[in-house]
């Protein structure tokens, strides 16, 4: 899982702590992450799961490392679909970078899959929506989708 297989960036008018607690707090992850729900003690090694409305686990992983607010590095293993489960987790990366007191530099890497993967079928769009919706979630308050 060493080169990276896909990068998303987004500038966000909210404080590094702020994005932050969006990515780590299953009250908010469920308003922008697909209505998923978030859990984790976020202390290396611990577990983290992403559970559905209905509460199954569409996504699971593990803290490789942290460094609160700045650096999230998790693995992601999706499981609403038995080809991307089959492929296997993929390394997840969150960089937070603040560019001023009110914004921050938001930067999404993957690594560990395959450009002609199921997993990059699904990632690719899929992670672009993700941090629309967190952007639009912590500049204006309300979801993206309602």
């Amino acid at each position: 899982m060493d080169s990276e297989s896909l990068r998303y960036e987004i500038h966000i008018r909210a404080t590094a702590t702020d994005v932050w607690r969006a990515i780590t707090d299953g009250d908010q992850t469920v308003q922008y992450f697909y209505g998923t729900r978030v859990d984790s003690t976020w202390e290396d090694d611990s577990r983290v799961e992403y559970r559905s409305a209905d509460d199954t686990i569409v996504g699971d992983g593990n803290v490789i490392t942290h460094e609160a607010p700045f650096r999230l590095d998790m693995t992601f293993h999706a499981r609403w679909d038995d080809a991307l489960e089959a492929e296997g987790p993929v390394r997840m990366v969150w960089n937070l970078e603040p560019q001023t007191d009110s914004v921050t530099k938001l930067t999404v890497e993957y690594y560990g899959f395959e450009e002609d993967s199921v997993t990059m079928e699904h990632f690719r769009p899929g992670i672009a929506y993700i941090l629309s919706g967190l952007k639009t979630l912590l500049e204006t308050g309300t979801p993206l989708d309602s």
